[in-house]
C-alpha cells in the first residue's frame, strides 16, 4: 500500500480536524493530475468532467476546498474530498481498499 492510499485510509477510519495543505496537494497530484489548481493559496478548485452531472457539484463538476491561513485544510473538506474520490471509484482502481 503507497503512502497515499495509507493516508487515505487513516482519513477515512478517523477523520482530522485538519490536514497540511501538501498532504491534500499530495493525492490531488496523484488522483487528479491536472484536474484542480490553487486559486491565490486560499482554496483549492478540483474540476473533473465525470462530476458535472451529479448533484453538489453541478454544473461545472466542481469542488472549491478553502485553506484555512493558506496552511490548513479543515477536516469537513477532507471528507468531501474522500466522497469524490469514492464517487469516482478512484481509489480501488489505484490498488486501495474500500
Amino acid at each position: 500500500m503507497s503512502r497515499r492510499d495509507k493516508t487515505l485510509s487513516k482519513w477515512k477510519n478517523n477523520l482530522p480536524k485538519e490536514v497540511r495543505r501538501q498532504e491534500v496537494e499530495a493525492i490531488l497530484k496523484y488522483y487528479f493530475p491536472g484536474k484542480y489548481r490553487l486559486e491565490k493559496s486560499s482554496h483549492i478548485v478540483l474540476q473533473h468532467d465525470d462530476l458535472i452531472n451529479i448533484e453538489p457539484y453541478k454544473p461545472y463538476g466542481e469542488i472549491t476546498i478553502p485553506c484555512k491561513q493558506g496552511k490548513f485544510i479543515k477536516g469537513f473538506y477532507i471528507k468531501k474530498l474522500l466522497k469524490v474520490i469514492e464517487i469516482l471509484g478512484l481509489w480501488e482502481e489505484r490498488g486501495g481498499k474500500s
